[in-house]
């Protein structure tokens, strides 16, 4: 499994209270010059589009944490370790996962407040950057507190943030794509 039941609540409540910061974002000026409609029937073209974005880095991470970043840092492939070290591979992988999802979670909601680009063209306020970015602080220090040991994570390596910080990366530059592809073809974000 890609997480715990207990990680994956504790996942959503770091998220939720990120979330929380929404109310007090504002909106690019352009888009306050018109009064929107709100159509419940965008809600399927939208995922339609960025779900499967998403799911890109879900299995680019799977991989990486299963067949690189886990066989590195405890010394082979799941299945040719004992039980000792199967234990310890699952709670790394675990850890990467969720860090990884919270990371990109959590962003994404910076790139998608805006058709423009996130935070080149286009920034949230003080409030919504602070508190999303606590909120990442937080779930990537998890693994490292007594904490996250409860949960059943472990400390992840040093190689592990690089790959994080690409993988982040190439998803917000797709998802920005996505994002200009989708307001091309629909006249708006959502």
């Amino acid at each position: 499994l890609p997480m715990l039941p207990l990680q994956i609540l504790f996942l959503n409540l770091i998220y939720d209270v990120s979330c929380i910061s929404l109310p007090w974002d504002q909106m690019d000026k352009e888009y306050l010059t018109e009064p929107k409609k709100w159509k419940a029937s965008s809600i399927g073209k939208f995922m339609v589009y960025f779900g499967p974005t998403s799911s890109i880095f879900d299995i680019t991470t799977y991989l990486l944490m299963y067949f690189v970043i886990c066989p590195a840092v405890v010394g082979g492939n799941f299945h040719s370790l004992d039980a000792k070290q199967q234990v310890v591979f699952i709670a790394l992988f675990h850890a990467g996962w969720f860090v990884e999802s919270l990371w990109t979670q959590t962003l994404v909601l910076h790139a998608l407040r805006t058709p423009k680009i996130p935070f080149l063209q286009s920034n949230a306020t003080f409030a919504m950057f602070i508190i999303t970015t606590l909120g990442i602080v937080v779930g990537s220090i998890l693994p490292f507190t007594g904490f996250g040991a409860e949960l059943g994570l472990l400390p992840l390596p040093g190689t592990y943030w690089i790959w994080l910080i690409v993988t982040v990366l190439a998803y917000l530059a797709l998802v920005t794509m996505v994002k200009k592809i989708y307001i091309k073809k629909f006249g708006e974000l959502l």
